[in-house]
C-alpha cells in the first residue's frame, strides 16, 4: 500500500533535488523531531538560562584591637589623720590603657545567588535534513532518502548511514529539519555546554562585639619627698563593647567552577538507512515519522516519547539516554570583603578599686574625713578600635535550577511497517495486510 500524505521522511541533499512528487514540510524547518502520541505540537527553545544556587557564607570569628588615650581621674585624696603628714592632699593623676582585644564576633552574609547567563544556540550533535512529504497517496520512499530502522538485518540495496563509501555519517547525531528552503547536509552541535556565570556579591548585616575587659591601669603620685613612699590612686579598668557596624559588601566572585551539562534530550537510538535501490521502495520494517491522527493499516505506532539519536552500530539499537531536564553543578567558592571595617567603641563602663599604699605606712593608715577610702570619680578616654577584614568560609556545594534542554522541536508519531498477514483459506492461502469480514 503506498504512503499517505501524512508520512514524512528525510532528504539529506539540496532543496533543488527533492524528488518529484515530494515536497518540503516547512513545519519542521529548524526543528528537531519529538516523538509523541499527539502530532503537530511545537515546543522547546534555542535559548535558556539558570538561576544559581541561593546561598550565604559564614565568616570566621574576628576581633579588633582596642586602645585608649590618656585620661585623668578627677578625684583628690585628703589624708586627714595619721602621717604622712595629716591633711595632705594628693591630686589625681592621668593614666591610659594599653591595647586589648575585643570579644570575637561572627558574620553570616546576606543570601545571594550565582546566576547563569542566557545560553543561545547550544544543541546536541545534529545533522540537517529536509523533512519531505508525498504530494499524493501514490508514493513509496524515493531513491536517496533516509528512513529509520531497528532490526539486525538491513534490507537489500539500503545501506547504513555510517560514512562508508562516501555515504553520510549520522552516528551520534540528532536530525534537525533544514531551514525553510534550505539544504540538507550540514552538521554542528556539541555534547555538553556551560554558561557564563554572572558575578555576584553578598551584603552583610550589621554586627557588634560583646563587652570585653580592657585591662587595669593605675596612676600614682609622689608624696612630695616624704619617706612614706608612693600612693597609688585607684587601679581602674574598663570594659567596652563595639557598637553595630555594617562590614560592607563582599567582592564580586568570578571563580566559580561550573560543571557542564549534557545537550542531549531524552532519546532512543535507531539506525538510519539510505535508499540506494535506484527507485521507490518501502521495505517491511521501515520506520517513518507520521503526522496524522490514525495510524494506517499495516503499520504500528512506536510509543517512545523521546527524540531520536542515530547510531551506526546494530547492537546499540534501542539504547536510551539523555534527559529533558538538566542543571549545572557550581562547586564551592568564597569571597573576600571589599574593604576592612572598624567600630565605634560603645557601652563603656568603669570599675574602680580602693587606693593602694605602695610604701609605708600601710594603706590602713589612709582615711578620708568620713572614715572610708575615697574612690576616683568617673572619667573617660578616647577609645579607638583598629580595622579588621573578616575572612569568609566557602559555600556549600551549589547547583543551578533545572531547565529543559530541548531545542525547538515539533511533535510527530513514529510508525513501523508490518509484514502482511498470511491466512489459510479453503483451497490455498490469502496474503495481505487485512481481511475483509
Amino acid at each position: 500500500m503506498p504512503l499517505t500524505t501524512d508520512f514524512r521522511t528525510f532528504w539529506p541533499g539540496t532543496n533543488a533535488l527533492i524528488p518529484t512528487n515530494w515536497s518540503e514540510d516547512t513545519d519542521f524547518s529548524d526543528r528537531f523531531l519529538q516523538i509523541d502520541e499527539t502530532a503537530g505540537t511545537n515546543g522547546g527553545s534555542n535559548t535558556h538560562s539558570h538561576a544559581g544556587g541561593d546561598h550565604t557564607h559564614t565568616g570566621d570569628g574576628h576581633t579588633h584591637s582596642i586602645s585608649s588615650g590618656s585620661a585623668s581621674n578627677a578625684t583628690t585624696i585628703n589624708v586627714l589623720n595619721n602621717p604622712p603628714p595629716a591633711g595632705k592632699a594628693f591630686s589625681a593623676v592621668s593614666h591610659s590603657h594599653g591595647a586589648s582585644t575585643s570579644n570575637s564576633a561572627t558574620i553570616t552574609t546576606d543570601s545571594s545567588t550565582a546566576p547563569l547567563a542566557i545560553k543561545t544556540g547550544e544543541k546536541p550533535p545534529w545533522f540537517k535534513m529536509i523533512i519531505i512529504k508525498p504530494d499524493d497517496a501514490l508514493q513509496e520512499l524515493p531513491d536517496g532518502c533516509v528512513a529509520l530502522w531497528d532490526e539486525d538485518t538491513i534490507p537489500d540495496n539500503w545501506h547504513n548511514a555510517d560514512g562508508i563509501d562516501s555515504r553520510i555519517d549520522l552516528d551520534g547525531r540528532f536530525i534537525e529539519g533544514a531551514a525553510n528552503g534550505g539544504n540538507g547536509g550540514s552538521t554542528g552541535g556539541n555534547s555538553a555546554h556551560t554558561h557564563t556565570i554572572t558575578n555576584h556579591t553578598h551584603g552583610s548585616p550589621s554586627h557588634s562585639h560583646a563587652a570585653a575587659d580592657l585591662g587595669i591601669s593605675s596612676g600614682s603620685v609622689d608624696d612630695e619627698g616624704s619617706t612614706s613612699g608612693i600612693l597609688g590612686l585607684g587601679p581602674t579598668h574598663h570594659n567596652a563593647a563595639l557598637s553595630n557596624k555594617d562590614p560592607g559588601s563582599t567582592n564580586n566572585n568570578s571563580t566559580i567552577t561550573q560543571f557542564g551539562a549534557t545537550n542531549a534530550p531524552s532519546f532512543q537510538k535507531f539506525l538510519a538507512i539510505i535508499n540506494e535501490t535506484g527507485g521507490q521502495d518501502t521495505p517491511i520494517g521501515t520506520i517513518l515519522p507520521f503526522v496524522g491522527t490514525t495510524v494506517p493499516e499495516g503499520w504500528e505506532e512506536l510509543i517512545i516519547d523521546r527524540q531520536i539519536e542515530i547510531t551506526t552500530t546494530i547492537s546499540e539499537i534501542g539504547d536510551l539516554g539523555g534527559d529533558n531536564q538538566h542543571r549545572h553543578g557550581l562547586g564551592t567558592h568564597t569571597h573576600t570583603y571589599a574593604a576592612s571595617h572598624n567600630h565605634t567603641v560603645g557601652r563603656r563602663s568603669q570599675i574602680n578599686t580602693d587606693p593602694v599604699r605602695l610604701g609605708s605606712p600601710t594603706v590602713a593608715a589612709l582615711r578620708s574625713d568620713d572614715g572610708v577610702f575615697p574612690l576616683p570619680t568617673l572619667h573617660s578616654h578616647t577609645w579607638t578600635a583598629t580595622s579588621t577584614t573578616p575572612t569568609l568560609q566557602s559555600s556549600i556545594d551549589l547547583f543551578s535550577d533545572f531547565q529543559d534542554v530541548r531545542n525547538l522541536y515539533r511533535t510527530c508519531k513514529l510508525i513501523k511497517k508490518l509484514p502482511p498477514i498470511t491466512v489459510k483459506i479453503l483451497g490455498g492461502y490469502f496474503k495481505g495486510a487485512t481481511i475483509a469480514a
